[in-house]
């Protein structure tokens, strides 16, 4: 075997500045099912499985659509008032400061994109606008979210990330329908109990905030497909987490996380796991019963071996154990029939065993 050698593990970056995987497509053509043009989330995370951290908001369907981003405006010109059927507004980096009240009377909007500006407050007259599916605020200067949100009973996709946001209202939980929020790089010490009756939530991004803890009735999320957590103060997640049974992607990584809970098995459809840089000193056996996992990230953590449930993940291709405290390589790795990658660097090894080379004949490329 040849023992490889890297240069320093690069750090963890901060979240991009929107939504992760998703895109919005207006689709103006009526169809059979849905009658009228309609939203339509292009969820790419159920197609493929590594989040790009990027937001493509489309804006289609001619003059039911006014796309005014990248111009310099002090304001929303006032020929908008007259637009009462208006489907979407984008003014995205404008360098506006502020949204006038009368953008409440445009009551047809579906979707509006204000990303980019410098808003510090947004006009309680939005709230009003009932038919809105996306709203993206993200990268202003909001310091609060009123409870007036949860008046917005039609939304799906909520993007408020990069702001200066120190809490999230309960009034969240009344939106029944969300099915996307973008919370990353705030200051939330917390997520509102009231958040687990947004059934209908698929990604939930509260990357790069100030969490200590999690609502312990997480688990009543069920449709959830991704989980975005890092970037915080966690010390445990709440056993509840095992309920998430269409999990696909969990990301906890630079937390300081010393457990995890043993409910682990019930993430049948779990297929990447990021924990790196927490504090980690062993893994549950339950986490066996998420055989579907295929990638595995435990670096920068505390661990010297691994439970003997990791044989039965028989399609994990990639395990990251780099800059841990193993003194002997887990000999449960052997029989992995599907791994691609084996990342062993910055441990005390005090050899490296002659089945690696099994490993590698298959086709497994070991770092060590």
């Amino acid at each position: 075997m040849t023992a490889t050698r890297g240069c320093a593990a690069p750090q963890a970056r901060k979240s991009a500045k929107s939504v992760a995987s998703i895109a919005w497509v207006y689709s103006p053509e009526p169809t059979r099912a849905s009658g009228p043009g309609v939203w339509r989330a292009c969820i790419s995370i159920m197609e493929r499985y590594d989040a790009t951290a990027v937001l493509h908001t489309h804006w289609a369907g001619g003059g039911q659509s006014v796309n005014l981003a990248g111009q310099p405006l002090d304001r929303l010109p006032d020929w908008l008032q007259a637009r009462s059927d208006l489907l979407r507004l984008n003014v995205d980096k404008c360098g506006l400061t502020y949204l006038p009240g009368w953008l409440g009377a445009l009551t047809h909007l579906q979707g509006l994109s204000v990303y980019g500006n410098q808003i510090g407050a947004l006009p309680e007259s939005l709230f009003a606008l009932s038919a809105l599916h996306v709203l993206n605020v993200a990268e202003n200067r909001l310091t609060r979210l009123s409870p007036s949100i949860g008046k917005l009973t039609g939304l799906r996709m909520l993007d408020i990330g990069h702001n200066r946001l120190g809490a999230l209202p309960d009034a969240m939980g009344q939106l029944s329908h969300l099915e996307y929020v973008y919370a990353s790089d705030n200051a939330l010490p917390s997520v509102p109990d009231a958040i687990t009756n947004c059934h209908a939530l698929k990604y939930f991004n509260v990357t790069d905030n100030e969490l200590v803890a999690l609502p312990d009735g997480l688990g009543a999320l069920t449709e959830l497909i991704e989980l975005r957590l890092y970037g915080n103060r966690l010390t445990t997640l709440p056993a509840s987490l095992g309920a998430l049974t269409q999990l696909r992607e969990l990301h906890a990584m630079n937390n300081q996380l010393a457990t995890l809970p043993d409910t682990l098995a019930g993430l049948s459809e779990l297929r990447k796991l990021d924990l790196q840089s927490n504090k980690l000193t062993a893994l549950p056996e339950s986490i066996g019963g998420a055989a579907r996992l295929a990638e595995i990230n435990l670096r920068f953590n505390r661990l010297s071996a691994l439970p003997a449930s990791i044989a039965v993940l028989t399609g994990l291709r990639a395990l990251d154990l780099r800059a841990n405290r193993f003194q002997r390589v887990p000999e449960v790795l052997r029989g992995l029939p599907a791994l691609e990658k084996l990342d062993l660097r910055w441990n005390p090894l005090a050899e490296i065993p002659e089945w690696i080379d099994e490993l590698e004949a298959r086709g497994c490329v070991v770092l060590a």
